[in-house]
């Protein structure tokens, strides 16, 4: 707290004259700067004893000396390390407690919600959230409820109003914010906790349902992982995928964009939400949908040459023909000089 000076009232039962305040010296719980002061002085401790802190993701820290590694991220104050001999990780985690006190937990099995297992013979890493899937489910009263394996009902499209009675006395919106936070290791939920998640503001019983059967489902399917098996003989491939959902929005005829990365055939990042503008076609979709794609693809990209992996170019796989051609020789005709107006000038 070198900055301001903070003052607080003292607890009960601690000796403090009438009249009288404290003067923090140090940053605590419930301060609204006390998570940046933590991080500053945590990045100042790791690129004093050596770790680079990362240009395209500032949580990632790393160190590449005579041909090994060592990667470090940081939660709050959880932090995993990986590196590619065991003695690198153990001297950081000896030079960090002895600026930290600090608790080795070993190889990671969960962290922050997920549950990580890692198979060292078949060089392959599961995740999951099972522990919190269940916890929600008994909160919410779901852990009875019969087996469901579709995260949405394909014959209900949700819209604004569902010709359904209000939901007051159920709390839509703190199920909605706990699904969102599965979507981190469940992207087959993603689209359907977006549509839920539109009606925050005034939900009715029928967006309740919707966002209870999400919840059956992941409880039903809580046991699926995410699985990371690099495909080793294929080398170091970048790939994004773009598709789009044309004027699927009741209420204001937008469209939705999808995308996903893989990285070895790996699946390492997803995105699903409402387009902010309307799409006057199919094409406009589908590339409003590409541009936002090569955003994150460019940004995967600077990560991986940054942990000085050989990757010079992202592939983008699109399945619109007339958009591939648009993208790629920028067609400018009568019928889309409006594509060229919102999004190149």
């Amino acid at each position: 707290l070198s900055n301001k000076e903070v003052y607080f009232m003292p607890p009960p039962g601690c000796p403090c004259p009438k009249g009288c305040v404290w003067l923090l010296h140090k940053a605590i719980y419930g301060l609204p700067d006390s998570s940046l002061l933590w991080f500053d002085t945590l990045k100042k401790t790791l690129k004093r004893i050596g770790m680079v802190q990362s240009a395209g993701d500032p949580c990632l820290f790393y160190d590449f000396k005579n041909g090994n590694y060592t990667l470090m991220t940081v939660t709050v104050d959880d932090c995993l390390i990986a590196s590619k001999k065991r003695s690198h990780a153990n001297e950081l985690i000896k030079r960090l407690g002895k600026c930290f006190p600090i608790s080795d937990l070993g190889i990671p099995k969960y962290v922050i919600g997920l549950h990580i297992k890692y198979e060292r013979e078949e060089h392959q890493l599961k995740m999951n959230q099972r522990l919190y899937i269940e916890t929600l489910a008994d909160k919410f009263g779901q852990s009875k409820s019969r087996p469901i394996y579709t995260p949405a009902d394909p014959n209900s499209h949700l819209q604004l109003d569902m010709d359904s009675p209000p939901c007051k006395d159920e709390p839509y919106r703190e199920l909605v914010g706990s699904l969102i936070y599965v979507v981190h290791t469940r992207p087959d939920i993603a689209v359907a906790v977006s549509n839920c998640s539109k009606y925050l503001h005034a939900p009715q019983r029928a967006h309740w349902v919707a966002a209870i059967r999400i919840l059956r489902y992941l409880y039903t399917t809580r046991n699926k992982a995410l699985l990371y098996k690099p495909k080793i003989d294929k080398g170091n491939e970048l790939k994004t995928f773009s598709d789009s959902s044309f004027a699927c929005d009741l209420d204001t005829s937008r469209s939705r964009t999808g995308y996903g990365s893989t990285f070895n055939g790996c699946l390492i990042q997803w995105k699903s939400r409402m387009q902010p503008i309307v799409a006057d076609s199919v094409c406009e979709a589908e590339y409003y949908a590409a541009g936002d794609a090569v955003k994150e693809a460019e940004w995967l990209l600077q990560l991986v040459q940054e942990l000085k992996f050989r990757q010079k170019q992202v592939t983008i796989w699109i399945d619109n023909q007339s958009t591939i051609k648009f993208s790629l020789a920028q067609m400018i005709k009568p019928h889309t000089k409006h594509i060229r107006r919102k999004y190149h000038l």
